[in-house]
């Protein structure tokens, strides 16, 4: 059980450590994601922001403090360590896909101007991708953040909004039951 103190997102890693353990029991045959990394220094941080330019939301920022980086979250995608932040590669890649998309996630236009996303989460691929939107920031400092999950396109609030959608996801696929790797149901309907 998670105390009363701890951050609400701290507290949704947990939920998603455990449901990744879960699914790794239930379908070996899929990635359940690694362990997270020991976490970054003030120093790392630090140069992260000076490299992005600004702060870093203060949840994620914290998060890193603990956690530097965290591989294989949800769908291969990985949350980047404080070094990798602000990688212009990147930074393409959540514009290229955000300008082309629509729905939710399409566009990342803030009230008739543009943002410049700051990618924190990506596949190898560049299928998944999470960004803060600095164009949208509340009172307490936490960014906006649009997701590109497979051909899904979300806003969220807040890095903990964020945790709770990949939370969500994670929990909607052990309620909907394991799926069979290609081998398994080929040799099923054989």
């Amino acid at each position: 059980m998670t105390h009363p103190t701890t951050p609400r997102w701290s507290q949704a890693l947990a939920r998603i450590t455990a449901l990744q353990t879960t699914l790794s029991r239930e379908q070996p045959w899929r990635d359940g994601g690694s362990p997270a990394p020991r976490g970054a220094s003030e120093e790392s941080l630090q140069a992260a922001e000076r490299r992005l330019g600004r702060a870093l939301p203060p949840s994620y920022r914290a998060f890193l403090r603990q956690h530097d980086g965290w591989e294989r979250l949800f769908d291969g995608a990985s949350l980047l360590p404080a070094h990798r932040l602000g990688d212009p590669r990147h930074a393409e890649v959540a514009a290229t896909i955000f300008r082309t998309s629509s729905g939710p996630g399409g566009g990342a236009d803030t009230g008739g101007r543009r943002a410049r996303l700051l990618p924190f989460g990506i596949d190898a691929d560049a299928t998944t991708l999470f960004a803060f939107n600095p164009g949208v920031i509340a009172a307490n400092g936490e960014y906006e953040i649009i997701a590109w999950i497979g051909e899904l396109g979300v806003r969220r609030a807040s890095f903990s909004a964020f945790l709770d959608l990949v939370l969500e996801l994670y929990e909607g696929e052990i309620t909907s039951g394991a799926a069979a790797p290609p081998a398994v149901k080929l040799a099923r309907i054989a």
